[in-house]
């Protein structure tokens, strides 16, 4: 078993650990290990919205047709960072999960270079809320530090009004 503090302190093994060989009695073998400077993936989780309304029961939109509910009615603002959701980073090979500080923020480092998938895990997300990019691609080289922004929106909620009437307050039915 090799431990990981051999490798130096910003490098990793560019396979997955242990690495499993047999050796017949009396032989001498030899085993390559390629080792790279690590890689950070880094961001935020961020919900979004509108500050003037309240959005956390989605954004109503009126209408009868799905094309009115593909249109938002503003831009969205930054509300703040989501806390305790939770990451799946994977690579093909391995998965790491990770959770956003109180902020919405998060790093992974002593990654391995190559291709890495980041998914939101909708289990934390505020109700009638969706990540707007369900997952996101990241590719490192050894070395590397990337930062992605991960967007949690209001759900478009169509309001469809099926009769007319009169309100009337403070009356008592």
């Amino acid at each position: 078993q090799i431990e990981n503090a051999a490798f130096g302190l910003d490098r990793v093994p560019m396979q997955r650990m242990p690495v499993e060989f047999s050796i017949a009695g009396a032989r001498t073998e030899s085993v390559e290990l390629k080792i790279a400077r690590s890689s950070t993936i880094s961001g935020n989780v961020s919900v979004y919205g509108h500050r003037d309304e309240n959005t956390e029961r989605g954004v109503l939109i009126e209408g009868s047709t799905t094309d009115s509910l593909a249109r938002q009615p503003r831009e969205l603002q930054l509300l703040r960072g989501l806390a305790d959701c939770n990451l799946v980073l994977s690579n093909g090979e391995e998965t790491i999960t990770a959770t956003t500080d109180p902020d919405g923020s998060f790093a992974v480092r002593k990654l391995r270079p190559g291709v890495w998938t980041v998914t939101v895990q909708t289990t934390n997300l505020p109700d009638y809320h969706r990540v707007e990019q369900e997952t996101s691609t990241v590719t490192l080289n050894p070395g590397e530090s990337k930062t992605i922004e991960l967007r949690v929106v209001p759900r478009a909620r169509r309001l469809l009004i099926k009769s007319s009437g009169t309100l009337r307050l403070g009356e008592n039915s």
